[in-house]
């Protein structure tokens, strides 16, 4: 393998959420229980005249039949309904869209919003192993200044993960970049630490990577498993012809015949394990992707562990956005439902969009929340023997 592609050359420089249940007070002497809508209810009526009711608080969904519409629309309506044992009033209750009178829906929603986002006993940590790159893709942004996370760095990462163990009940880590795999060094310092922490203490834990797949191959990929990092995003930008002028090689090599080969390898393993395939579209790339759909069926449609998503590429502030062939708001649309419901006809697992029963607040920005760190390689990082590391 070309040395410039498997080792940087900056190494060489020295709630489950439901239903309020009906309080005392939500009842009169006769056992009359008083409710109102939910202001998280969402409808609408199909052309067939079903009417579809969806409240985004609980998560629960329902179709009712035409027959049904008027009935339960009079029940959900803004001037509320107050029942002793209507089964159907119950249901509703129990689905969530209907509340009881005196229910708080906002306060409600403060607090779970605000319970999951100041935990204390979580720790989200957004490791960049290496911030150089074996690629140079037409659309990226980064500018692969430094190579892989220096000794000092990952001294202050277990720091802050010894210093959590008191309260810490789940840790998740995401590796990143640059490529990852470039720093494989800093992986192999880490990532067994990490496995080894969260077995010792019972923590719940997550490991996922985002790399190109290049030097993924089938005996990094053992590693990788046996150090509980189960999740990869992977970006195959279609077939090697698509796929080799938006992403080339830092030399300007090829790459797509070796990731494609690598994933297969990985197909072959027995492990579990989720591989998010990402396929970034443009105009010059999108005629082309039902063939590359075709290449994937005839080797990932029997294995439930990959899975495709679809993104448009954009000018994400890259020093070649001026020349990207970007699709606009409604080509992209457009693009991506076709790509959908070609690759599902296939077989094809779709990952991606609304899944219910979320837990309140974990779909915030990761940015946002205060026990989420994304450490950088600044000589600072060596004095956080406390483990007090900054956000980003």
């Amino acid at each position: 393998m070309n040395d410039l592609l498997s080792k940087s050359p900056l190494d060489q420089i020295p709630i489950e959420v439901v239903a309020e249940p009906a309080s005392a007070a939500n009842r009169n002497e006769t056992g009359m229980r008083h409710w109102k809508p939910s202001r998280f209810n969402v409808q609408t009526v199909t052309d067939e005249g079903w009417f579809l009711l969806w409240n985004t608080y609980t998560g629960a969904m329902n179709a009712f039949r035409p027959s049904q519409r008027e009935a339960i629309r009079e029940l959900i309506s803004q001037k509320g309904v107050s029942s002793a044992c209507d089964s159907i009033v119950s249901y509703l209750a129990e689905r969530g869209y209907l509340v009881p009178r005196e229910a708080d829906e906002l306060r409600r929603v403060q607090y779970a919003f605000g319970k999951e986002n100041h935990r204390n006993d979580k720790l989200e940590l957004i490791l960049l192993a290496s911030e150089d790159c074996n690629f140079r893709c037409t659309y990226c942004y980064e500018d692969f200044r430094k190579g892989t996370m220096r000794p000092e760095v990952r001294a202050g990462i277990r720091n802050l993960v010894e210093s959590r163990l008191d309260v810490l009940r789940e840790l998740n880590v995401s590796w990143f970049g640059g490529e990852p795999l470039y720093g494989l060094e800093a992986i192999e310092e880490l990532a067994p630490y990490f496995a080894e922490v969260a077995e010792r203490h019972g923590l719940d834990f997550f490991s996922h990577m985002t790399t190109n797949g290049y030097l993924l191959t089938d005996e990094i990929a053992g590693r990788l498993l046996s150090w509980r990092i189960t999740h990869f995003q992977i970006t195959l930008d279609g077939l090697a012809e698509d796929h080799d002028r938006s992403r080339a090689a830092r030399d300007g090599s090829s790459t797509f015949q070796r990731i494609f080969e690598n994933l297969v390898a990985m197909s072959s393993r027995k492990e579990d394990f989720t591989v998010v395939i990402r396929v970034n579209f443009d105009t010059e790339n999108a005629p082309h992707l039902e063939a590359f759909l075709r290449l994937l069926y005839t080797h990932f449609s029997h294995d439930d562990r990959f899975e495709l998503a679809f993104h448009a590429t954009g000018k994400w502030g890259g020093a070649n956005d001026a020349n990207l062939s970007v699709c606009g708001i409604d080509e992209s649309y457009v693009v991506r439902t076709r790509m959908k419901i070609a690759a599902q006809s296939l077989g094809l697992r779709i990952t991606g969009g609304w899944q219910p029963k979320i837990g309140l607040g974990t779909e915030v920005c990761y940015a946002a929340r205060p026990y989420n760190f994304m450490p950088r390689q600044q000589n600072l990082w060596a004095s956080f023997g406390s483990g007090s590391l900054p956000s980003t």
